[in-house]
C-alpha cells in the first residue's frame, strides 16, 4: 500500500503531466504508481479552483505509413481498349482505386496512405 504523501507542486506537475500526456486519467496513475482514487481527487480539486477541464489534451495520432513496394511490369501492350483502366489497386478493405493514366509514384503513395 503507497502511504506516500505529494506536495501541492507534485500533485500540480502530476496533473500538468497527465493533460499533455493523452491518457485517461486511470492509466496516468497507473502508470506513474500513483492511487487512482487520489489522483482523480487531485484533478477534480484543481479542476474546480481553476475552471481548467477534466479532460486531458489528446495529442492526434500520425497514421502509420503503408509500406511501399515497387513495381515493374514488362511487356505491358501499347494500347488498350477505350474505357480501360491502365492499373487498378484492389484494397483490403475491398475499394479498387481505377487510374487510366500513369501518375508519379508519390501521388500513388499519398493515395495509399489515404486510404490506410
Amino acid at each position: 500500500m503507497n502511504t506516500s504523501v505529494y506536495t501541492k507542486e507534485s500533485r500540480e506537475g502530476y496533473i500538468s503531466k497527465w493533460r499533455s500526456s493523452g491518457m485517461s486519467r486511470n492509466a496516468f496513475a497507473r502508470e506513474q504508481g500513483i492511487n487512482y482514487n487520489n489522483f482523480k481527487q487531485w484533478v477534480l480539486r484543481a479542476s474546480k479552483k481553476s475552471g481548467i477541464t477534466t479532460t486531458p489534451v489528446v495529442k492526434p495520432k500520425k497514421k502509420p505509413s503503408i509500406p511501399f513496394v515497387s513495381l515493374q511490369v514488362h511487356g505491358m501492350p501499347q494500347s488498350r481498349p477505350t474505357g480501360m483502366p491502365l492499373m487498378e489497386l484492389r484494397l483490403s478493405n475491398g475499394r479498387v482505386l481505377s487510374f487510366y493514366q500513369t501518375v508519379p509514384i508519390d501521388y500513388l503513395q499519398a493515395v495509399l496512405n489515404l486510404h490506410a
